[in-house]
């Protein structure tokens, strides 16, 4: 497996909270958009990603799930995606606007077609499915059902010649180090760690090279 190459990255993996994880993983999407899309402002789709760990997470997929391609255009109409919204568990999910659906379909228009096995679909996908391996609550640790996700990242981004983000990154904020106090709270703001939610990230990406999938 690819940890046991890398014993370096697979201690720091295991030093993070559950949350510390799910934040690495957001981390690894948000190098992906930002080096493969540099010219996509891909803002709306991080600002339904990072609430996830400020709730449960069983509720996380309820509000995300529109920023993803696949899921968002299999409705033809805002009526029918806002329907679909609406029937999630999460009372408490910010609501879901007819003119947000429009910049998410206006976004989506220009780099996918929706389908699922496209790797910008598989990208984002990955937090619906590793909350769901998950249990839909943060793990304590690091087991060896999580690390499929990290390595798919791993090879996609290696496709393209990006390096994975530091994992240090992600353990900045305490409530994403193991065995903090913090790290066993049920919620946890963390879109500080965003790369996306900066305010000079779009000049950030134009700073980069980028690659197309």
């Amino acid at each position: 497996m690819m940890w046991g190459r890398r014993p370096a990255m697979a201690r720091q993996l295991k030093a993070l909270s559950g949350t510390g994880l799910l934040c690495y993983l957001f981390l690894c999407i948000e190098t992906y958009l930002s080096h493969c899309y540099p010219e996509t402002d891909w803002t709306p789709v991080a600002k339904r990603m990072w609430p996830w760990t400020a709730g449960y997470w069983a509720f996380g997929w309820d509000t995300y799930w529109v920023a993803v391609p696949t899921c968002l255009l299999e409705y033809d109409s805002y009526e029918q995606a806002h329907a679909a919204y609406e029937q999630g568990r999460n009372l408490a999910k910010p609501d879901f606007s007819e003119a947000e659906y429009n910049e998410l379909r206006r976004l989506f228009a220009g780099v996918t077609s929706g389908d699922p096995e496209e790797e910008l679909n598989r990208v984002l996908l990955l937090p619906i499915d590793f909350c769901n391996d998950c249990d839909d609550a943060p793990p304590t640790r690091l087991e060896p059902c999580h690390c499929g996700y990290f390595e798919e990242l791993k090879r996609i981004l290696d496709a393209h010649g990006i390096p994975m983000p530091d994992v240090a990154e992600a353990a900045k904020l305490p409530a994403c180090r193991r065995g903090t106090k913090e790290s066993r709270q049920d919620f946890a703001e963390t879109s500080a760690l965003s790369i996306l939610l900066q305010p000079n990230a779009r000049q950030l990406r134009r700073e980069e090279p980028g690659c197309k999938s």
